[in-house]
This record gives structure tokens, C-alpha cells and sequence, in this order.
């Protein structure tokens, strides 16, 4: 088998990478290969002995110009793109929490041959697990430090993996890389170069050939140029087979370098594409697009009929400008009109997909609901559900990269302290939805009417929903340097008003006090009910 051979599983992988790459890169993607997102209606696609337009005597060309004036009315909705980049920006609002030995620390500042720091390299995980469901990082020498090299899901093409009981570990990966060069003949023009890293875990040989010492981490590289077929490449850096084996400090490693991280574990077995029902949400929403602006386009647009005309007298040109005059009295004209009921039913089905996204996705998006928009608190678990997915994922990249970090360290011989030692810890406080005021004013007024609430505990509900990111102390002291509110200075004066008027009720009670006694005690002024008292009304406030 060739070089260039993928796995069996691979393949089945392949339809679904190709729509999330193109449901990412959005429109202009998606219009290049127009035919595969938007499939011609009947009619449009072929002309057969039995197609109408066969009938009709209407040209390829025609069909064409006809399917092209078609797919204009298609929208693409960017809900994929837009999803991903929220979700990204979630993650990533805060940086993972890193503890590296000093010897890794570099890792910090440059983790990848490319140059990307650490935070970079993670921002890259996190959006291709999401996109690809899968990522691969493979460890890579340069200069006697060890880099970090990302490979996306459709690079791992092929694989052979030991069984659990013999320890699991992959024996043979096959990674695909891209790039283009200038040609050899033309430094103007460029070709397109694909390259093949077949990475190894086999014992070394004698001269004789056979097989020595124990099986040892080896890579090999294959080069295709265009139209060519795959060779191995032999340099100064080889062996006569094209064999490298990397060494650190002269040691050889005994297991091939790479982590796989997919949505849910760590394992060669691929698992779900966590945004594919976006996708799939956004094709069918460009789909009914398509039929919904034509069906509105043709709506405004009827079709003109002549009757009794000959072919050398029907106009060429049609509008609000023009004169149609016909020399024969049987000669008329009218517009054939569609009566559009299907319209508002296209625009339903439309609503419908995004919400559909919207419950798939978990993303709250406004889908015109006539009745309002949802309570809080349906929103919070509407959130929770997407957020426990995404957390999950979240949780099993940084395992990932944590994992991947302490090989490192033991491919360097570190100690198993030092190893243990390492964390990756990725930001999880992401799980708070915001508050809006008014919401938040609720536990004020809760707490001012008796609430069993402290204010320091409606601080900490204010900062989790970031109304504040100060500490409860920083935040008293900001209080106290500004100085009493109007409000409060209005509550004292109200105070103050209530005081002196529960006085002079006191007063007045103590005159009428005889009176009471002599009507039981109970007898309360100006009240039908006894044993009730009515105090007198408070006099109002007055501005300061």
C-alpha cells in the first residue's frame, strides 16, 4: 500500500471535516463548491430526453444561467462562525493556570516551532477540537529543546495502535502536510508540495539487518510534488532509508511522541463533532433562503403574456417606460402572477432551523417570538445545558495538554515530582450568566426589607455576574471615600421626619390616656375595630 493510504476510519470523517472547514470559512467557501451546499432544483441540473427544458429546446447554457440566477437569492447565515468565536471567547477571557519546571518555562514564550506561545497553542486546541472534534501534538526537537507542533484532524491519516493489554500506544502514525514552493524551472511560479511524516516505533538493525536493542522512536519523510508520486527524501540528516531518529542529549525515545485529543477523551477512536449540527443548520437555512427570496423575487416580478401577436411584433424591452401597441385588435397582454401563499410558510421554515440551531447549540439567539422573550430563568438552563457540553470539553483539552506536557518532562528524564508537579489548569469561570440591574437591585431590596442576606454575600453575587471584579473590602472602601449618596442623605432626613412625628403621637396618646382607660383601654380613634390603634399620619418630607 502507498504511502498516502488513510485508515479505514478515516474516511468516514472526511464529508463532515470538509462542511465544518467550509461552514467556518463561510460564504465564499460555500460558493465554491455552490452545487454540493445548494443541489439544483428539478429542471436545473441535466438536460434528459424527458427534462422539460429538453422540451423546450432551452440550451446547457440557458440551465445554467438559470440555476446561477437561482443560487444569488441563497444567504449564508454565519451562525457557525459566530458560534465558535463566542465559545472561544469564553475560554479564553481568562488564560489556563501553568505550572511548568524551569527547564520547560521557554514553553511559555515560544511552545511551537511556528513561534506561539503557550496561551496561543491552547487557543489553538480548543477551537479545532470544537471544529474538528479532533487535534494532535506531536513533540519535535530543534536546537536541543523540545517544541510542540499541532496537527489538525485531517493530517492524521493513518495509524497502528497496540492493544490495551501490550500498553496502547501507537506503533505507526502517518501525518499528511501541505506547503507550497517555488518550482524548480520558474521561482515565479509556486506548486503545491505534499509531504508525508511516517513516524515509527521500531527496533534498530545491525548491518547484517537484524533487528537490535529495543524499539526506538524514528521518523521518515515522503515528498509528492504535484502530479508526482510520493519519494522518500534522503539527505546528510538520514540514513540510505530516509530514517531519522531523534535524540535528546544523545537519548533515543522508546514511544512515539504525540497526544490525540478528541471531544471527549484521549483515545485513536474519533468522537463527536461538537459544532456539526450548526453546520448542518446553517446548509438547511441556505437551502430554503435560495426558494424563499426567489419565490419573493418572482412574487414583485410576474411573468408578461401577449396573446395575438406575431413573432415580429413582440416587444423586446418591458417596464414602466415603455409603449406596447399592438396593430391587430386581437393582440392583448396581461401578467401571469403567482398568488405567493407558500411565501409565509418558506419564512416559517426558516425560523424554525434557527431555532432548532438555537436548541442544538444551546445559544440563545431572538427567533421573533411574538410573545416575548424568556425569563431569566429559563435562559440560566437553557445556558447550563450548553455550558456543562462545552466544560467538558474544555476539562478533557487541558487534560490533554497536561498529559502532553508531563511526557515532555519524562522524555527529558525529569524526576516523577518534578513530572507530577506540572498543571494545566484551563479557565472554567465561565459558567455565570450576566446580571442585568434590575436583577440585581432585587437582592438590594431584598436585603432592605429583612432578607436573610449580608452585604457582603450580595457582593459576592454582584462580582460572580461581573458587575464588579473588586473585592468586597476594596469596594466599601471606594464607598466610604464618595461620601453619603442623595439617597441616603434623603433616607436620613425621612428618618429624622418619622421620629419627631412617632413623638408627638406619643404625646397625644398620653392626653387621651384617661379616655382609653375609661373605654377599656382598647379603644382605638377614629377606628371601628377595637384593640387597634391608628397612629396619625407623618408629615412628608421635604426636599434638602
Amino acid at each position: 500500500m502507498p504511502i498516502s493510504s488513510v485508515h479505514p476510519k478515516y474516511k468516514a470523517q472526511e464529508n463532515d471535516w470538509e462542511t465544518m472547514r467550509d461552514s467556518l470559512a463561510g460564504d465564499y467557501a460555500i460558493r465554491a463548491k455552490i452545487q454540493k451546499y445548494l443541489p439544483p432544483p428539478p429542471g436545473m441540473n441535466t438536460i434528459g430526453t424527458h427534462d422539460i427544458n429538453d422540451i423546450l429546446g432551452m440550451s446547457r447554457k440557458g440551465i445554467q444561467s438559470r440555476y446561477s440566477h437561482y443560487a444569488t437569492f441563497a444567504e449564508w447565515p454565519e451562525i457557525v462562525q459566530m458560534t465558535i468565536n463566542a465559545i472561544q471567547g469564553l475560554i479564553h477571557e481568562k488564560p489556563p493556570t501553568v505550572v511548568l519546571p524551569t527547564e520547560l518555562q521557554y514553553l511559555e514564550d515560544t511552545a511551537t516551532p511556528a513561534g506561539d506561545n503557550l496561551n496561543e497553542l491552547w487557543e489553538t486546541m480548543t477551537r479545532e477540537t470544537f471544529s474538528t472534534g479532533r487535534i494532535a501534538l506531536l513533540d519535535e526537537i530543534f536546537d536541543d529543546l523540545t517544541y510542540i507542533c499541532p496537527y489538525v484532524a485531517e493530517s492524521v491519516v493513518n495509524w497502528h495502535v497496540k492493544p490495551k493489554l501490550l500498553g496502547g500506544g501507537p506503533t505507526m502514525v502517518i501525518l499528511r502536510e501541505t506547503h507550497t514552493t517555488p518550482k524548480p524551472e520558474d521561482d515565479f511560479e509556486h506548486e503545491e508540495v505534499t509531504a508525508y511524516r511516517e513516524l515509527r516505533l521500531a527496533q534498530q538493525v545491525n548491518e547484517s539487518g537484524e533487528p537490535i536493542g529495543e524499539p526506538v522512536y524514528r521518523v521518515r519523510i515522503w515528498e509528492a510534488p504535484e502530479n508526482k508520486d510520493p519519494r522518500i527524501v534522503v539527505n546528510e540528516d538520514t540514513d540510505e532509508s530516509g530514517w531519522i531518529v531523534p535524540q535528546f542529549f544523545g537519548q533515543a525515545w522508546a514511544e512515539i511522541p504525540i497526544t490525540i485529543n478528541n471531544t471527549e477523551d484521549r483515545t485513536w477512536k474519533y468522537g463527536a463533532i461538537p459544532l456539526i449540527s450548526a453546520a448542518r443548520r446553517a446548509i438547511s437555512i441556505f437551502r430554503k433562503t435560495a426558494d424563499y427570496f426567489r419565490a419573493l423575487y418572482n412574487k414583485g416580478d410576474p411573468q408578461a403574456i401577449l396573446f395575438g401577436v406575431s413573432k415580429s411584433e413582440v416587444p423586446s424591452t418591458i417596464g414602466g417606460s415603455m409603449i406596447w401597441a399592438f396593430e391587430d385588435a386581437d393582440g392583448s397582454a396581461m401578467y401571469l402572477d403567482i398568488d405567493g401563499q407558500g411565501i409565509p410558510l418558506q419564512r416559517q421554515a426558516i425560523e424554525d432551523q434557527y431555532a432548532r440551531f438555537a436548541q442544538e447549540t444551546g445559544r440563545l439567539i431572538d427567533s421573533s417570538d411574538t410573545e416575548g422573550v424568556k425569563s431569566g430563568e429559563a435562559l440560566r438552563r437553557e445556558a447550563a445545558g450548553s455550558q456543562v457540553t462545552v466544560k467538558s470539553i474544555v476539562i478533557n483539552a487541558g487534560a490533554s495538554m497536561q498529559a502532553h506536557l508531563r511526557r515532555m518532562a519524562r522524555l527529558m528524564g525529569k524526576s516523577q515530582s518534578v513530572i507530577d508537579a506540572i498543571e494545566f489548569t484551563p479557565n472554567l469561570d465561565f459558567s455565570e450568566p450576566l446580571m442585568s440591574g434590575e436583577e440585581f437591585m432585587k437582592y438590594v431590596l431584598a436585603k432592605n426589607a429583612g432578607g436573610p442576606l449580608s452585604w457582603q454575600t450580595i457582593h459576592e453575587i454582584a462580582r460572580r455576574h461581573k458587575i464588579t471584579d473588586k473585592s468586597f473590602e476594596d469596594e466599601e472602601a471606594e464607598i466610604e471615600a464618595e461620601g453619603p449618596s442623595d439617597a441616603e442623605i434623603q433616607r436620613e432626613l425621612d428618618q429624622e421626619v418619622a421620629l419627631e412625628a412617632a413623638k408627638s403621637a406619643g404625646g397625644d396618646n398620653t392626653q387621651n390616656g384617661n379616655e382609653d382607660t375609661q373605654n377599656g383601654g382598647n379603644a382605638a380613634p377614629n377606628s371601628g375595630k377595637p384593640g387597634k390603634k391608628v397612629p396619625p399620619k407623618a408629615k412628608p418630607a421635604e426636599g434638602k
